[in-house]
């Protein structure tokens, strides 16, 4: 008989067979170790365990084992997969494909197709979820990358609605609150520029800890805790940092590239250009989104309040 219950970490749904009952064991999700209950459905004890030191490498895993990360065979399907997300809604998603009707009298109307549109809500859907299980699967295995298991039919629709809500939930979390204070100092007559400025930097500061809560944890409320998020940073600024910094040159590049239905009139050459800059801008998003999950990895051991 099989003993299925939550991990009391992360709500992973685990089993074990019955005649492991009150040994020790580990979530595969989240690492939490607790102690298997004796009956389904029971709940699983919790066993503390020393959170210990960093793990050492982060910067390596980050940017150089990152390469190596993309040629292992297991990742192919994916990253394929993403590319093909990247590549439609290169070609489809900014592309008009409404069309005029008209009489021979000279009389007509113009039928809207949403096509376009429907494309690149999809496309960006499936890519929050891509970077969203790049994060996850990053943190516990440093060398995986999201298979293309998102779903079918309404379960496609489903991941795809709640990536892009997350994705979405998260930059505002991560931003408003810093917006908020600069329009507040600017009320209050304070013009020194480089004061709003450092206060606007907050947000893209506190995105990190904000994705990874989302991607990592069952606890989304966390998300509200800045004064942990801050705490578990500033134990290690130079990662976080670089967490930081990818993940805004990540989000600033995907809004800056071109899409097809934007250029007009050019060569063939110039197409494929734009086409391989969009990709350009996949991989550092990838390279992003691995970071912020390294780092999840590397420095548990001052995160470990995302698994109390």
């Amino acid at each position: 008989m099989t003993i299925t219950f939550k991990c009391p970490g992360c709500g992973n749904l685990c089993g074990f067979h019955e005649r492991h009952a009150g040994r020790t064991a580990r979530c595969t999700r989240c690492s939490q170790q607790f102690i298997i209950p004796d009956r389904d459905g029971d709940k699983a004890q919790k066993v503390k365990v020393d959170p210990g030191k960093p793990i050492e490498g982060y910067y390596r895993a980050a940017l150089v084992d990152f390469w190596k990360t993309l040629t292992i065979p297991e990742n192919t399907a994916g990253l394929l997969a993403a590319v093909t997300a990247i590549a439609i809604k290169f070609f489809v998603g900014h592309t008009d494909f409404s069309f005029s009707v008209v009489s021979p009298s000279g009389q007509g109307f113009r039928v809207q197709l949403i096509i376009g549109q429907i494309t690149t809500v999809l496309a960006w859907g499936y890519l929050f979820w891509y970077y969203k299980e790049t994060v996850s699967s990053t943190a516990f295995y440093p060398d995986d990358l999201p298979d293309v298991t998102v779903g079918r039919g309404f379960d496609f629709l489903g991941n795809v609605i709640k990536s892009t809500y997350l994705f979405i939930v998260a930059v505002l979390l991560a931003c408003f609150p810093f917006f908020i204070a600069a329009t507040l100092l600017q009320k209050m007559g304070v013009e020194h520029q480089w004061l709003l400025h450092c206060v606007m930097l907050g947000g893209p500061f506190m995105l990190p800890g904000v994705i990874m809560i989302m991607a990592v944890t069952e606890r989304p409320w966390l998300v509200f805790r800045y004064d942990l998020i801050y705490a578990s940073a500033l134990r290690c600024p130079g990662p976080y940092a670089l967490a930081g910094g990818l993940t805004v040159a990540a989000a600033f590049l995907q809004f800056e590239v071109t899409g097809y239905g934007q250029l007009h009139s050019v060569r063939p050459d110039m197409v494929a250009l734009h086409l391989v800059l969009n990709i350009i801008a996949l991989c550092v998003t990838i390279l992003a989104m691995r970071s912020v999950g390294l780092l999840c990895r590397h420095y548990r051991c001052y995160l470990d309040w995302m698994w109390r």
